[in-house]
């Protein structure tokens, strides 16, 4: 094998081991371009606005404690997290529209 070849293996053997193992456990929910994804190994959830067009976005979540909630992100502020807590086993992002929520499908941890 030559010394470049060697290189590039080499660059792409890193580049495998960094990205695999880094935070493995996040998963994703989206409503058009409004998302909410997990972090700190799933123990907190984040809701971001893209949509821009002024409505607010929540995200509905569960713990595997069997308690939940809502974290609304108000306005087209960006983004928005919850604490840290149990972890959290599913989520869903939604839009406020009046008289009901607009809302996506439960994205669930993957075991």
């Amino acid at each position: 094998m030559s010394f470049i070849a060697r290189c590039a293996a080499g660059a792409l053997a890193a580049v495998v081991v960094t990205t695999g193992g880094s935070q493995a456990w996040a998963y994703t929910a989206k409503l058009g371009a409004n998302r909410a994804y997990t972090k700190n190994k799933d123990r907190q959830v984040v809701i971001c606005d893209g949509s821009r067009n002024k409505s607010d976005v929540k995200v509905d979540y569960e713990r595997k404690s069997g308690n939940g909630g809502s974290k609304w992100n108000r306005g087209d502020k960006g983004c928005s997290e919850t604490g840290p807590g149990t972890v959290i086993t599913q989520i869903r992002v939604c839009e406020a529209h009046i008289g009901f929520d607009k809302c996506g499908a439960w994205a669930h941890r993957k075991k």
